[in-house]
């Protein structure tokens, strides 16, 4: 094993994945958006992208493993979240059917386990004092069909109404990880530190095993499985309202052939490049790694993904207070918009956890949103973008 290889795990959760978000704002959560069903034949389409860290600007870790921008990690846990949907179907009298495409990452560490990877990728590992690391990435990726049923009821003066949505997703998993390393790094010579602790990696695809071996192969890695979506509206006739989703509130993916590792590290070398330095700490420390390489089959639950909304209208504009809980986290927000006309929308919003500005559009049947932490993209730490489109028949 070598240190790069583990903490650079802790960073890939950040490439670019497409994803449905909500139409008003960017979502980073990329929860499913609530059906109309009051409308007649509707096409639509639905994409989005999210990825935002406490660390380092998005581009740095999408094209290249060096950090060379602001480097900026805070002293406690830090965390990254990269979401993303493509959803494309058909609703029609209350029912909807599509083709959904989703990738969802999660990954923490501290700030020394932090600093080791960012040093080692820029040659600047010295001699110092050992430091406790813990990261954990979390992640996977897949297809499948979406269905469901949106239905109305309205109270009988009409004081309000209320729209629920229970849908079904049936998915082929594509990708799985799950990778923990809790334990101490001790920088003993330039390139050169002693690892010890405990790792446990699981992966959903073959590739080479912790100590380089290959991985014992079952038979290509599977997944399959379901989740359950449900989402509810209460509405004012004057626009107030209040909304709830949440995805994947039950579910269930069963993974089969996973390549599956778990090491104890005893005074492990681990070696930027091969040097005099990291021959002579061979030498002289136990440099053990012990462990086995396994395929497995189990079955793991989706996380869970709500979102609260609360619309007050103030004249021809509407402030929506929205608060995404997932992972154990809040990820509260603002949007302030304004009903320019008909056809014409236009709107503000701000991320509070990632302290990101986004700006959205809406011109009859098509919609897009972006938004960033910082105006010049190469030095975000938070991009997303979301658009789309329904098209009534």
């Amino acid at each position: 094993m070598h240190g790069k290889c583990l903490l650079c795990s802790a960073i890939l959760f950040l490439a670019t994945s497409f994803a449905p978000a909500n139409v008003w704002a960017v979502d980073p959560l990329s929860t499913p958006l609530l059906h109309d069903p009051t409308r007649g034949t509707v096409a639509y389409l639905d994409v989005s992208a999210f990825a935002g860290n406490t660390v380092v600007p998005v581009t740095d870790v999408m094209h290249t493993s060096q950090w060379a921008g602001v480097y900026a990690p805070t002293s406690g846990t830090n965390y990254a979240l990269a979401t993303g949907r493509l959803e494309a179907g058909v609703e029609r009298g209350g029912y909807h059917i599509g083709y959904a495409l989703r990738q969802e990452w999660f990954a923490t560490a501290n700030r020394p386990a932090l600093d080791a990877y960012e040093q080692s990728q820029n040659g600047l590992v010295l001699p110092g004092n050992p430091e406790r690391v813990k990261y954990s990435v979390r992640g996977w990726s897949g297809q499948g069909l979406r269905l469901g049923r949106t239905a109305q009821w309205r109270s009988s003066k009409e004081f309000w109404r209320v729209t629920g949505d229970v849908s079904i997703n049936l998915l082929e998993g594509q990708h799985f990880r799950a990778e923990n390393w809790a334990g101490s790094f001790t920088p003993i010579a330039n390139g050169v530190v002693l690892a010890n602790g405990g790792v446990s990696r699981n992966f959903g695809n073959m590739q080479r095993n912790l100590v380089g071996g290959p991985v014992p192969y079952a038979g290509p890695p599977e997944g399959w499985g379901y989740s359950i979506d449900f989402a509810i509206r209460i509405a004012t006739p004057q626009g107030y309202h209040l909304d709830w989703t949440d995805a994947d509130a039950v579910s269930a993916m069963r993974w089969r052939n996973i390549s599956s590792e778990t090491f104890t590290l005893q005074n492990y070398v681990a070696c930027q490049q091969l040097s005099a330095a990291c021959a002579i700490a061979k030498l002289s420390n136990v440099d053990l790694a012990t462990g086995r390489v396994v395929a497995r089959d189990f079955t793991t639950r989706l996380p869970s993904n709500q979102r609260w909304t609360i619309g007050v209208p103030i004249a021809r504009t509407e402030l929506d207070l929205v608060d995404s809980v997932a992972y154990g986290l809040h990820f509260p927000g603002l949007a302030f918009r304004d009903f320019i006309g008909s056809d014409w929308s236009a709107g503000a919003s701000y991320d509070i956890r990632f302290r990101a500005v986004g700006l959205e559009v809406n011109y009859r049947w098509l919609y897009a949103a972006w938004e960033s932490n910082v105006l010049n993209p190469s030095r975000a730490r938070t991009l997303a973008i979301s658009m789309g489109a329904r098209v009534s028949y």
